[in-house]
């Protein structure tokens, strides 16, 4: 609608600040305050067995997921809501219960955006000019696990010539999950790049074989009790260092070299 329209140079759009002055995204206080009060009493009414309004459950899901495109570890956070829309007072006790840990997570977040907090969630504005003037504000990520020797990687900035590459033996703790699930093993890959890296301010495309990783990064969900918690580790620690992570499928034939490598430190008898 025409009266919707507005011009400036910092607008809020569902609660997501954009400021084109210092070109970065944030959270607008006044909007996550107003979310806050709304998400409480949804769960206050829930936990009472008074179940919302399809229009009301689609509002909170949809809210969630647009905040979890800035804030990327709040993907893990918003698939009980879904389900709640899908089921509503149908949906079994457990789920439930997911729920209500999920809101409080949620909660926890609007407060601190509601008080100004959580600069570290502060995300430079990319864009496509940015990106092409500049090479280095993408990094190229490209990885494979092997489930009885380890895990290796490729990385660079876009346009590399020279890029960098990683090889490891799983530790000691680890062999016996990372070969009963090569899921967890693909994501551990990706895990050992993003905590050990001090790069910020970038987009991190990551490149795997995998399409169950794959899957997970993009949408945040995944069954298993140890991947989820590794994955929302990962996703935390790009939104403490403002990546915004993107996940691309190839064949395994397209993944050679990371192959390769997963099976080096073993190989050579070395730890990495």
């Amino acid at each position: 609608a025409m009266e919707k329209e507005e011009m400036g140079q910092r607008l809020v759009y569902l609660g997501v600040l954009f400021d084109s002055i210092r070109m970065v995204l944030s959270f607008d206080p006044d909007a996550a305050s107003s979310f806050a009060s709304e998400l409480r009493e949804a769960v206050a009414n829930i936990k009472l067995g008074k179940h919302l309004t399809d229009s009301d459950k689609r509002h909170i899901a949809g809210k969630l997921s647009h905040f979890s495109q800035v804030l990327q570890q709040g993907r893990m956070r918003i698939t009980y809501w879904w389900a709640y829309f899908h089921h509503g007072a149908s949906m079994l006790e457990g789920g439930l219960i997911l729920l209500y840990r999920d809101s409080e997570w949620w909660l926890r977040q609007l407060d601190a955006w509601s008080e100004g907090g959580h600069s570290s969630c502060e995300y430079p504005i990319l864009s496509s000019s940015v990106l092409a003037s500049d090479p280095r504000k993408v990094i190229i990520l490209q990885s494979d696990a092997s489930g009885p020797h380890g895990f290796g990687y490729i990385w660079g900035f876009l346009e590399e010539i020279d890029p960098q590459y990683y090889s490891s033996q799983w530790a000691q703790g680890e062999l016996a999950l990372c070969d009963r699930s090569s899921h967890y093993a693909e994501l551990r890959a990706l895990d050992h790049f993003v905590r050990t890296t001090v790069l910020t301010d970038r987009v991190l495309f990551w490149i795997t074989d995998s399409q169950s990783a794959f899957y997970s990064v993009n949408k945040g969900t995944c069954h298993e009790y140890e991947s989820r918690d590794l994955l929302s580790s990962i996703l935390s620690r790009c939104d403490l260092l403002h990546i915004s992570l993107l996940a691309i499928w190839v064949p395994r034939d397209y993944n050679i070299l990371p192959d390769y490598l997963s099976h080096l430190a073993f190989n050579l008898h070395r730890s990495e």
